[in-house]
């Protein structure tokens, strides 16, 4: 083993320049493209890399992954630790080298030495910091206490970037909250002044627009004849199917045009192109006129 393959560096200068530098990443993207140019350079000769918690395990992030990295880092971890079945779990660094078994995600790089520092977010490994080394090597302890540090560091702004999310996240739902009360109360206020239904429709139509992007808009009615139930269109604004404006149409019972699914179930409908076939195969939905790109329906 040689004890001098970790270099010695600068602590100071790294936690300076971490602790400075990492303040101007918002996202995990600025945020390893930023390690990678500034911080993992210090810790020659070993590589470095930064996985993040997903579904099944810890993957890399995306971002200026330098091809010159090809097999000096895993593709992806599995669940930490990494230590062989049956060992005692921790949520401490763990450090492999060439003379003992390896777990199979480090098998693919062409290191002898790998160091897996946990980064926790209350108890759980939200992300690992990895170093491998194509040397053996013996990690002396204030190398280690440098790598868990800067881990730690990482693993704070890690945290701060997921507070700042959910705080932007309540803030954009209490902004369109506000939107839609503004506009509920703008449709009561002049549904009492609009000069006829035409405008009023027509408002509808503006508000709805302002709040989801909806060019295409119309409004259908409901009528009951011989125990029959027909559709009219007092309001239809489409850039192909603008024709359908007057129209009667009776429901069938057989089959389901979009609108009529709406009043037979009376629920809210949203469709894109991941959903739309699946969704009329399985409701025997036959929509009519131009297919839609997406579709959204609520009844009254």
């Amino acid at each position: 083993m040689n004890p001098n393959c970790l270099l010695s560096p600068d602590v100071l200068t790294i936690v300076q320049t971490l602790t400075i530098g990492q303040r101007s990443s918002d996202t995990p993207k600025q945020l390893i493209s930023f390690l990678r140019k500034e911080i993992f350079p210090h810790f020659s000769p070993f590589h470095m890399e930064l996985y993040i918690s997903v579904a099944k395990g810890f993957q890399k992030i995306p971002g200026n992954l330098h091809t010159d990295l090809k097999n000096t880092v895993p593709e992806n971890l599995p669940a930490f630790p990494l230590s062989p079945e049956g060992s005692e779990s921790t949520q401490q660094t763990q450090i492999f080298s060439d003379n003992q078994p390896l777990p199979a995600a480090l098998c693919s790089t062409l290191n002898r030495t790998h160091i897996l520092v946990p980064i926790l977010d209350n108890k759980r490994v939200s992300a690992i910091l990895y170093l491998g080394s194509p040397k053996s090597c013996d990690v002396p302890q204030d190398s280690l206490i440098t790598i868990e540090t800067v881990a730690a560091i990482i693993g704070s702004r890690l945290k701060s970037m997921q507070t700042i999310l959910q705080v932007k996240k309540s803030m954009q739902a209490l902004e369109h909250s506000e939107k839609i009360r503004s506009a509920l109360f703008e449709i009561s206020e002049r549904s009492h002044t609009v000069d006829n239904i035409d405008s009023l429709y027509q408002l509808l139509h503006k508000t709805v627009d302002d709040l989801l992007c909806a060019h295409n808009f119309y409004i259908a009615l409901v009528e009951e004849e011989n125990e029959k139930q027909f559709i009219t269109f007092p309001y239809f604004i489409d850039e192909k199917d603008g024709h359908f404006k007057g129209m009667r149409i009776e429901l069938k019972t057989e089959s389901y045009s979009l609108t009529g699914y709406l009043v037979a179930n009376k629920r809210p409908v949203l469709l894109t192109p991941d959903n739309f076939d699946t969704f009329c195969e399985k409701n025997n939905v036959q929509y009519v006129g131009a297919r839609p790109h997406s579709w959204l329906g609520a009844p009254f």
